[in-house]
């Protein structure tokens, strides 16, 4: 019971679509520069912007990974199985990205020139070295980043539950829902000190985990109201209502991107180790604004007792659902396939026609990915689940 195994059970309809529409924007992403698309075409500005996808993932991993460390604080309940869980989160990130950077350096044409290389490519801790952030598998900074959230999140959890015994005062739910508060304002305070003490690792601090902290903070506090909301019928009755039509928050969210793009928040492209300036204060408040834009994405998912109609005709179809199940896949497999399309059409670096790219890119990431989650991820996690502790923190999501 409370288990991140019976949380997931309780399927939430409509998840597995927000991490199909992240996976894809990713891709969009990714194509749009390598093709020139984003530079050179006047919907560049959009496809910039598209890796606020990355944001989503981590927002929904501090929800979906966050819920059952919240229910036993909230059940009082001792936050046992730690082990079985970093375990678990291991065997979710690495054989499938370990097959797939094999599969580069092998046959891609993928770099690594030594022991400390292969360590740091392999251990998923390159963005710790502004030389090797760049190399390997370029999109693999952000599950460094999802690797040591999942390091220090069962940290997080006994710290709270230690306070929340401390703080007799304060409900157990809105002392949760203060620390989600002050893990975002710690991550703003790091991000704010980059900028403000000009270190030479600035730049890579940015992404990692204390910078990014505050979109997992988000789905931390997403999963601290959702808590509440089932064991408080009158609170919950409210939240409904203020969920009950999701189009409204996705329109915001709309609104919210438009923004980011006609605002011009970009991230400034230089060398890692390139000084801040002042204008780079942009990607600050991009920072902000992704992590709105993620909010008002999955709270009536996450919130909604019940799924809309819309949502069930839209996230919650099966195109969608399968799609967000191979959505990992298609996320490590899709940015080494592109330079190997545009080869197949005689196109070269920042050359082709993004349609055509973007498609063929998609269609065998998504079969890869399809291959990869039969026979790596679902084997690996299903070897976890030998002897499993019903009752520790444990989890059977796809995140």
């Amino acid at each position: 019971m409370g288990s991140l195994r019976s949380f997931s059970r309780a399927h939430i309809h409509g998840i597995d679509g927000l991490r199909a529409i992240a996976a894809f924007a990713v891709v969009a992403h990714h194509v749009g520069f390598d093709t020139g698309t984003t530079t050179h075409s006047r919907f560049g500005v959009i496809l910039e912007q598209l890796d606020i996808g990355v944001a989503v993932f981590f927002v929904l991993s501090g929800f979906l990974l966050g819920a059952p460390f919240v229910q036993r604080i909230l059940d009082d309940r001792p936050i046992d199985g730690i082990g079985r869980f970093w375990l678990r989160r291991a065997a979710r990130i690495y054989p499938a990205y370990w097959l797939v950077l094999t599969v580069m350096v092998v046959f891609l044409g993928t770099s690594i020139d030594s022991l400390y290389q292969f360590v740091a490519y392999y251990g998923l801790v390159q963005i710790y070295d502004a030389d090797l952030f760049f190399g390997g598998m370029v999109q693999a900074w952000t599950l460094c980043t999802e690797l040591a959230f999942y390091a220090v999140l069962p940290l997080i959890a006994i710290t709270a539950k230690f306070m929340v015994r401390r703080l007799k005062r304060i409900s157990a739910d809105n002392a949760l829902l203060a620390g989600c508060v002050l893990l975002y304002l710690a991550s703003t305070a790091w991000r704010l000190a980059m900028y403000g003490f000009h270190p030479s690792f600035g730049r890579i601090a940015l992404l990692w985990l204390p910078g990014q902290l505050d979109l997992f903070a988000l789905g931390l506090g997403l999963a601290v109201v959702r808590a509440r909301a089932n064991r408080d019928e009158r609170f919950n009755q409210r939240v409904q209502a203020f969920v009950r039509i999701p189009a409204l928050w996705w329109a915001a969210a709309v609104a919210v991107f438009a923004f980011t793009c006609v605002a011009g928040l970009l991230r400034p492209i230089v060398p890692v180790g390139t000084p801040f300036t002042f204008g780079d204060g942009t990607e600050f408040s991009r920072q902000i604004a992704f992590g709105l834009f993620s909010l008002l994405l999955i709270a009536p998912i996450a919130l909604r007792r019940s799924p809309d109609r819309i949502t069930s005709m839209t996230l919650g179809s099966r195109p969608m659902v399968f799609l967000g199940v191979v959505s990992y896949g298609v996320y490590l497999w899709h940015k080494s396939l592109i330079a190997k399309v545009q080869e197949w059409f005689g196109w070269g670096f920042f050359e082709g026609n993004f349609l055509v790219v973007f498609l063929v890119v998609s269609m065998l990431s998504t079969a890869l990915a399809w291959l990869t989650h039969r026979w790596v991820e679902s084997p690996s996690l299903r070897l976890t689940d030998r002897g499993e502790n019903r009752s520790a923190v444990t989890d059977n999501s796809k995140d």
